[in-house]
């Protein structure tokens, strides 16, 4: 059969893993925590140029009501809904 276009993902891991392990990473967190902080969590190999990646997923985890944003300086604070 055809094989469809891969899915979207870093180091051969699809997305839908990584807001899994974010999401995962909050819940024993019990203050925001920078979105950096928490890329490195998910992926210990994190670097600036993954950023705009990460920020991506957390948009999306935010748009469904999985997480919550805050800005902060060049880097984004996120923690689970209340």
């Amino acid at each position: 059969g055809k094989k469809g276009r891969p899915e979207p993902g870093r180091n051969g891991i699809p997305n839908r893993i990584f807001r899994g392990r974010i999401v995962e990473s909050l819940r024993d967190s019990r203050n925001p925590v920078r979105a950096s902080v928490v890329g490195k969590r998910v992926k210990p190999d994190f670097r600036g140029n993954d950023q705009k990646w990460l920020f991506q997923i957390l948009k999306g985890l935010e748009k469904d009501g999985l997480v919550r944003l805050e800005s902060a300086r060049k880097d984004l604070v996120v923690s689970l809904p209340q």
